[in-house]
């Protein structure tokens, strides 16, 4: 019987963090039926016999398909492996380092039933290695896009890998294989999206109103300045390569201008500094870029570095964390409360 929901797992070299993961979904007993986990493992060092002795006792509880591959492959050709081997009528995509949290597996599936989605983006909750809540992943609000144009600018780039649900039909294989050295090849739905947006067809689209997973934020290899001076701008190349004409190529090149216009920006600049990002990669990876607003890459280094430049963030971060305090006491609360309850 064809399931309802494949849950795909990509791994390699986190062991203990997969088998937390797995045990998350295994919670869910009532709906394990309606589900299938699917992981590759991309030949990993790492001790996993563990994990897959887990896989074996749970075989009569819920469907799962495991894989180790003995060559290493890339990162999109894992992602694109793992969803190869799913079969359920949805897909959602969970980091092996993230974990869903209590009982909202029952959410996700009233979800799926009551608004038939074809996307949903979650806001996920971020913990430390050591399971600490440490805030929501980009606090969307909720709700359902009535324009594509709309949520193809708001979600373009915030389709976070352990946050998107997305039906299976729209992951094609061409489509993934285009966006093999993105690190984003997962993200091939818009294609499939844009296109019966140039046919005039209908898609639900959502931002729901409860998280699902705890998304880890520690032991991350990659560099923010190669994911917005590299990376995306690199994936949006590939999405205006192969966009239809029309209306498609019109909301890339939307969407490219905004991104400009943000990754340019002196203040942006000036916080990815203050994260502890060195700006100077720029001129390497990005060197067209860096010849147009060197100038200001150069000063926003200075400026990020100046005590007038912590001065200012800190009055501008007290001024916001008291317009936030009320709105977020709450779901503050809450959000620990899941955390604490999913251990």
């Amino acid at each position: 019987m064809k399931k309802l929901l494949s849950i795909c797992i990509p791994t390699m070299n986190r062991p203990d963090w997969l088998l937390q993961a797995i045990n998350s979904i295994l919670a869910s007993n009532l709906f394990l039926e309606r589900i299938e986990i699917c992981i590759s493992n991309n030949c990993s060092e790492r001790d996993y016999s563990e994990v897959e002795r887990r896989i074996e006792s749970a075989s009569n509880l819920c469907k799962i398909c495991y894989v180790r591959h003995d060559l290493r492959i890339t990162l999109d050709e894992n992602h694109h492996y793992v969803k190869k081997m799913s079969n359920g009528e949805y897909v959602y995509f969970l980091g092996d380092d993230d974990y869903f949290l209590k009982g909202q597996i029952a959410k996700l599936f009233d979800f799926i039933e009551a608004e038939k989605p074809d996307l949903a983006i979650f806001n996920g909750l971020l913990v430390d290695g050591n399971n600490n809540y440490l805030g929501r992943h980009f606090n969307l609000p909720s709700k359902e896009y009535l324009s594509l144009d709309a949520a193809f600018m708001d979600l373009r780039d915030k389709g976070m890998f352990g946050a998107v649900l997305v039906r299976r039909d729209f992951l094609q294989d061409e489509d993934f294989s285009n966006l093999y050295g993105t690190s984003h090849g997962y993200g091939c739905y818009w294609f499939s999206i844009l296109k019966k947006y140039e046919q005039s067809l209908g898609v639900r689209i959502f931002i729901p109103d409860f998280p699902c997973v705890a998304l880890r934020c520690s032991e991350k290899n990659y560099n923010h300045i190669y994911v917005y001076y590299r990376d995306i701008p690199y994936e949006t190349a590939v999405f205006k390569r192969f966009a239809q004409p029309g209306e498609a190529q019109r909301l890339i090149a939307r969407f490219e201008q905004m991104l400009n216009t943000r990754i340019s920006s002196f203040r942006f600049m000036c916080a990815l500094s203050d994260f502890g990002c060195d700006l100077s990669l720029i001129k390497t990876i990005n060197p067209v870029f860096y010849s147009k607003y060197s100038l200001r890459i150069k000063f926003a280094r200075v400026i990020s570095r100046s005590k007038i430049y912590k001065i200012i963030k800190d009055c501008y971060r007290m001024g916001k964390e008291r317009l936030k305090i009320y709105s977020t006491k709450s779901f503050q609360t809450e959000d620990i409360n899941l955390i604490t309850s999913s251990q």
